[in-house]
């Protein structure tokens, strides 16, 4: 869990600008009853108090440059208007950032598998935007089992 936050933190590192911001957060391991039990993040990790009582929690720091790039680039809202996957993902793809692109096709894959629970008319635009823009970009990222589990998510779902 640790390293693939490392390795996501790496790839979403942004321009070198010489202002930097630290910023601390406190991430929520699991309740004081169950850390005996916990062994993921057993070095790291203490016991604090927080509103919600004793939890076990990790300290995560983070260093921000003034631009905060990637923050502004992974929102699906530009000049208060929503944009679409397709619309993120040339642009993506025309700015060469294929971490953006597979944090995409991540997320997408993820939300596939709960489409069930959308209505008809929404489940059928999601479908559609999977088969013509997701389906293609794994394919175009090299991950043809990403491609084919899509495809069947769509399949099973498309009726």
């Amino acid at each position: 869990m640790l390293l693939s936050l490392v390795v996501l933190m790496h790839y979403l590192k942004g321009e070198e600008t010489g202002i930097y911001y630290i910023d601390s957060t406190k991430l929520t391991i699991c309740h004081n009853k169950r850390t005996s039990s916990n062994r993921v993040f057993n070095k790291i990790s203490k016991i604090d108090k927080s509103s919600y009582g004793w939890l076990l929690v990790f300290k995560l720091h983070l260093i921000i440059n003034n631009i905060a790039e990637q923050v502004s680039d992974f929102t699906s809202v530009r000049n208060n208007k929503k944009i679409s996957a397709m619309e993120m993902i040339q642009t993506f793809y025309r700015q060469n950032k294929t971490e953006l692109l597979l944090i995409k096709l991540f997320e997408r894959f993820h939300n596939i598998q709960t489409v069930s629970i959308k209505p008809y008319e929404k489940r059928q635009e999601i479908i559609l935007e999977t088969q013509q823009e997701f389906i293609p970009l794994a394919e175009y990222l090299k991950l043809p089992k990403i491609a084919i589990e899509l495809n069947k998510y769509c399949e099973l779902y498309a009726t």
